[in-house]
């Protein structure tokens, strides 16, 4: 078949879609550490691959130990939060809905154990950056088809080296949950996901689980460090917090919309959580912004 006269396909560097993202974690701490250490979901799925240093995560129903050449991954929708201390090296990769890629059901901890996995990991979150950072014809494609091996080198490094706490013992699937603390984190975590914007207290949670209050503040302590008060707590923060730094809503709606009496009562939760009131966060919030659009364009 002769080709010399086909028409040439037309690559665009400005993509019609939101391709996956790469960010550096240490950067993303400095900037906003309460983005990642408070509870929070996302949107998009989630690889974090960790270079060097340590610390603890929630990850799925627990509480667990993460290092150096450690690979999280987190499904869309899913809880997950580090913890405050000092901030890990990494990178993290963020692929929106809809993208192709195999990815995994459930949240995932896995170790790169020798050179050559890690090198493998290493090269295509580099591939990844470069594409990004450079923007030629056809970025986007190729930020799609590096995301889609990331995710079948995940499938491979998990069959073998799943983590329950950093200490190399195997992590049993997350659709088992085989204990009944497990079953009730992680009952727990998904009512919170769909329910804390309702404002409801703990006890309400602890309701339609049929267990005290007692029970349930005991058990997510223990497993995850943090009392079901505490993780109510950050989950409103942590969306409070964004609402605010991130859109124009109006105060009084955000705390509507996140089931607060009042605009007023909402206001104190703010400044109680993080010494600033609402104005003041979104304030410091649009300067930074500015500020580093600034820096980016000089």
């Amino acid at each position: 078949m002769n080709y010399s006269n086909s028409c040439p396909v037309a690559m665009q560097t400005q993509p019609e879609y939101d391709p996956p993202h790469v960010t550096s974690l240490a950067q993303s701490l400095r900037i906003a550490q309460w983005r990642m250490c408070l509870l929070h979901s996302a949107p998009q799925h989630r690889l974090i691959w960790l270079t060097q240093g340590q610390g603890r995560a929630l990850i799925d129903t627990r509480r667990r130990g993460i290092g150096a050449h450690n690979l999280i991954f987190l499904p869309a929708g899913h809880l997950f939060a580090l913890d405050a201390g000092p901030p890990p090296m990494g990178h993290i990769l963020s692929v929106p809905p809809g993208h192709a890629g195999n990815w995994p059901v459930w949240p995932s901890l896995a170790r790169a154990l020798d050179v050559r996995e890690q090198g493998e990991i290493t090269a295509l979150f580099d591939a990844m950056s470069r594409e990004q950072s450079m923007q030629r014809s056809g970025w986007a494609d190729a930020m799609g088809a590096l995301s889609q091996l990331m995710a079948v080198w995940l499938i491979r490094v998990n069959e073998g080296h799943l983590l329950a706490d950093g200490s190399g013992a195997p992590l049993k699937d997350a659709a088992t949950h085989d204990t009944a603390a497990d079953r009730l984190i992680g009952a727990f975590l998904s009512d919170l996901e769909r329910l804390y914007p309702q404002g409801a207290p703990m006890a309400s949670y602890a309701e339609r689980l049929d267990v005290t209050a007692t029970h349930l503040s005991r058990v997510c302590k223990a497993r995850l460090g943090r009392s079901a008060s505490e993780l109510i707590v950050e989950r409103t923060l942590h969306a409070a917090r964004d609402r605010l730094e991130t859109t124009s809503t109006p105060v009084k709606d955000i705390a509507a919309g996140l089931g607060f009496r009042s605009a007023a009562y909402f206001s104190r939760f703010i400044q109680s959580h993080t010494g600033n009131s609402p104005r003041a966060l979104r304030k410091r919030a649009r300067e930074a912004t500015e500020r580093a659009r600034q820096t980016a364009a000089s």
